[in-house]
């Protein structure tokens, strides 16, 4: 998985806190806040890329084991 620095973020003073650019466009697209337990897969593998076509909620364990594939592919 990538270093959180690699993901575009912002400083939310309302929420005072950064915000991932990835999780919002998520939450955006689904219409809800995502859960703690929620994680946005970056298909294409670039943290930076956060077209919506880019990314999918998954949880941990199924993030791991797909991270795990592309590792032994690679």
């Amino acid at each position: 998985m990538s270093d959180m620095r690699q993901y575009n973020r912002y400083w939310d003073n309302n929420r005072r806190g950064w915000v991932y650019e990835h999780r919002e466009v998520m939450a955006r697209l689904l219409g809800r806040p995502l859960s703690a337990q929620e994680l946005v897969h970056h298909k294409d593998g670039n943290p930076r890329n956060n077209d919506v076509n880019n990314l999918q909620v998954t949880d941990r364990s199924n993030h791991m084991k797909h991270h795990g594939r592309e590792n032994r592919l690679q």
